[in-house]
């Protein structure tokens, strides 16, 4: 049988702790108290339809006997550069092994080592891979002082933050994304659209927090719209405690 929680003797990063991901899970959700961040209430990239059914959420809460509150995260406007800085410096780091040698893709035509690398690399890796690579090789060789420090330090200004909120609320909720899911080869307008995007998940892998991505409706083309549900470290418990009564409350669960 395969382990997905608990500790692996063969895995350094895993944590020696007893976990009860169903513990609490039919006690219902009244009393609790959920946070929304009114940073991301205010941002112009959300559609209509996403905050709309976004604000569906807070009233399904707070039928079930949730406090939802608005509470300021003023750092959460750092989330996306410093997302992509110390994500991007790690892709750079950690993808340098895939040489067409030890690792990954190897081409089959080349004359020299230096041609070796480069076709391999230039073949195996996708257009956004590439990117992150450059981006983050910039920042490793020239930057780090620059840009990269003052990632990390705002890294550790966002989990602050969070683990402020934490004290008092059991959930942080967010949608899931700004947009629906665009058609299947569509490209976005404006370049940046699609780093946007990430801006409800990038503070949760900063924070390495549990999350929980859920339903909610859907928008008026018929294409579902979800939020994000975002409990303190360890605490899967709840974020299971949640997703259950709400839907259960939406009538998926019976």
């Amino acid at each position: 049988m395969c382990k997905i929680a608990g500790h692996d003797e063969k895995d350094p990063c895993s944590i020696k702790r007893d976990l009860d991901f169903l513990q609490d899970i039919d006690k219902g959700l009244k009393g609790l108290k959920i946070a929304v961040p009114k940073e991301l209430m205010d941002m112009d990239v959300i559609q209509r339809d996403v905050r709309k059914c976004y604000e569906k959420s807070f009233e399904i809460f707070k039928e079930l006997g949730c406090q939802v509150d608005v509470v300021s995260m003023p750092s959460l406007q750092y989330t996306l550069p410093t997302y992509y800085a110390i994500s991007s410096s790690e892709s750079a780091s950690t993808l340098a092994r895939y040489d067409g040698i030890r690792y990954g893709h190897r081409t089959e035509e080349y004359t020299n080592i230096d041609e070796l690398y480069e076709k391999s690399r230039g073949e195996g890796f996708g257009i956004d891979v590439k990117k992150r690579i450059l981006f983050g090789t910039f920042l490793l060789v020239e930057n780090e002082k620059n840009y990269l420090d003052k990632a990390r330090k705002a890294r550790t200004l966002i989990k602050a933050e969070y683990e402020r909120l934490f004290k008092e609320y059991s959930i942080i909720l967010t949608p899931a994304s700004p947009i629906t899911a665009p058609a299947f080869g569509e490209k976005q307008s404006n370049a940046l659209e699609k780093y946007y995007e990430d801006i409800f998940t990038t503070p949760i892998n900063l924070c390495g927090i549990p999350a929980l991505s859920m339903p909610v409706c859907k928008d008026s083309n018929g294409l579902p719209v979800g939020i994000i549900l975002s409990a303190n470290h360890y605490d899967e418990k709840t974020l299971y405690r949640f997703g259950h009564a709400f839907e259960t409350a939406r009538g998926i669960l019976k």
